[in-house]
């Protein structure tokens, strides 16, 4: 078990409104541009639980490198979306036979 509190908002299913609110994006501005890794505590001592030492001496460079791409890229790409989310757009989409044109005439 948790050494952590359980919070009421934890107990919600994740669709409701009261638990989306809890999770906004606009209320974790700042992390693009920092290291995700190496800002992260509690991701560290992780790794440090579950790794060896000399697993972790390797794991180490990768996992800095992964959070400098989190940090930049994919941060920049996420924001990209969440301001200009996906739209769906209805449109009829006109297929040919596999035996061509002359198929829908009736000749074969």
């Amino acid at each position: 078990m948790s050494d952590y509190d359980v919070e009421s908002v934890d107990r919600l299913p994740f669709t409701s409104p009261e638990k989306s609110a809890r999770y906004r994006t606009e209320d974790y501005q700042g992390a693009e541009g920092l290291n995700w890794y190496a800002t992260d505590p509690t991701l560290q001592a992780t790794m440090a639980y579950y790794l060896q030492p000399d697993e972790l001496a390797f794991a180490e460079p990768h996992l800095t490198r992964i959070g400098e791409l989190m940090a930049g890229p994919v941060s920049r790409w996420a924001v990209g979306r969440d301001r200009n989310p996906p739209r769906l757009h209805a449109h009829v989409v006109h297929r040919v036979p596999p035996c061509g044109p002359r198929c829908s005439a009736g000749v074969a």
